[in-house]
């Protein structure tokens, strides 16, 4: 149970979803009123940031139709809802956030392993009372970025709620598209996957490109060379890595070939 202070979120929820049932207006606004006032008080007590305290504060306004009630209590439950929601993503932004450092360190393991995600998932063999298709297992392929990006955007979704996906970039630049963006830690992942008529050259061009032009702290290059045409990994990743201290942006290089 997620507790915090005097009252826990389930306990929030519950209360929440009680004003739902309630029919009568006067009786809804009350116990609505004592909610709002319960779940704001929640907020300060445990931190929670400005950003987030004002967006609590425009989900839950409601506006009152003087010529029916009917109306008005469907726009208060509306605000209920809305509220409701906004709970989902309360585990993530809560007082104990994660810092810079330890969100860097996930998203670090979650790009160097997701090759043990992909066999896990599609390639080993499934429990026999697991009710997954057969077809499954060992038919799933990754053709293209955008097979990658889908994985990688649902993997750091379950520790990062608010991972975002073809954002556009706002420094000028035409055709600056980050694939992956986490606005809290400042970070892009670029997403890389060779073909056939690719060069090595050519690859190298497109990363510098990527390295320049993108306006972030962290920069995570993710490669997944299906066509096999970096041959020496560890050196493709060293001549790409920049340290934010020295350089003013920290790079990384990702590359995987084992994703079939």
């Amino acid at each position: 149970m997620r507790t915090f202070a005097d009252i826990t979120i389930d306990e929030l929820i519950r209360q929440g979803k009680a004003v739902l049932e309630q029919s009568d207006y006067e009786k809804a606004l009350d116990s609505y009123t004592v909610w709002k006032s319960r779940i704001q008080t929640y907020a300060i007590k445990n931190g929670f940031s400005r950003e987030l305290q004002d967006q609590l504060k425009v989900r839950a306004h409601f506006v009152r139709n003087e010529f029916s009630e009917t109306e008005s209590i469907k726009n208060l439950k509306n605000a209920v809802k809305d509220v409701l929601l906004l709970f989902d993503n309360w585990d993530m932004q809560i007082g104990a956030e994660i810092s810079d450092r330890t969100a860097k360190l996930v998203i670090e393991r979650i790009l160097s392993h997701v090759n043990i995600f992909w066999k896990s998932m599609y390639q080993d063999d499934f429990h026999q009372k697991c009710t997954f298709p057969k077809s499954i297992s060992g038919q799933a392929k990754i053709k293209n970025e955008y097979d990658i990006q889908h994985i990688l955007y649902a993997l750091l979704r379950t520790v990062f709620p608010e991972t975002r996906k073809e954002v556009n970039g706002d420094n000028g630049y035409s055709g600056t598209r980050a694939d992956l963006y986490l606005e809290t830690y400042d970070i892009i992942i670029e997403i890389k996957c060779t073909r056939s008529s690719m060069s090595v050259k050519q690859l190298t061009e497109e990363l510098g490109s990527d390295a320049f032009h993108y306006k972030t702290k962290n920069l995570y290059l993710f490669i997944y060379d299906k066509e096999d045409i970096i041959k020496n990994p560890e050196a493709y990743q060293n001549a790409f890595q920049r340290d934010y201290e020295k350089d003013g942006k920290n790079v990384q290089v990702f590359i995987t070939k084992t994703l079939i």
